[in-house]
């Protein structure tokens, strides 16, 4: 993700402020595949210790992914942003995700002097590549001054 004179991207940018500051979404294998203001797009991997009974993955999980990717757009707007913090986030459910990856793109919506609302897409990724929307949340930060 590196560009060729060797200077980090933003995406690897956000990835370190959050890594130093929130480890467990580090530990959790969250990566940031791209990160082009206003959107980036994140995937979780799947693993196990993700499923409920059902052979799903859980709710709670979905909304980590999705809070991953909100706090990573309001560090890509502003990475001084550290202690900002979640201010609502609603979830809404529409399909049960596979036992596989998810992938979630977020986008700011709109962006105030003291928050931030944004939007985020969870897809279920097969093997094969084949995304199904299973998920959508919306959600706004509170910038600190």
């Amino acid at each position: 993700m590196s560009s060729t004179q060797g200077t980090p991207t933003q995406a690897e940018i956000v990835a370190q402020i959050i890594g130093t500051v929130s480890p467990a979404f580090t530990q959790s294998g969250i990566r940031i595949e791209r990160l082009d203001l206003p959107e980036t797009v994140c995937v979780l991997p799947f693993h196990s210790k993700h499923i409920r009974p059902g052979n799903t993955i859980s709710g709670p999980t979905m909304m980590f992914l999705a809070d991953f990717v909100m706090y990573t757009l309001v560090l890509a707007l502003d990475n001084t942003q550290v202690m900002s913090v979640t201010q609502d986030l609603h979830m809404h459910f529409l399909a049960r995700p596979a036992a596989q990856d998810l992938q979630a793109v977020g986008t700011v919506v709109k962006k105030g002097r003291r928050t931030v609302v944004m939007r985020v897409d969870i897809f279920s990724i097969s093997p094969e590549g084949e995304k199904k929307l299973v998920a959508f949340a919306t959600g706004t930060y509170a910038l600190m001054a």
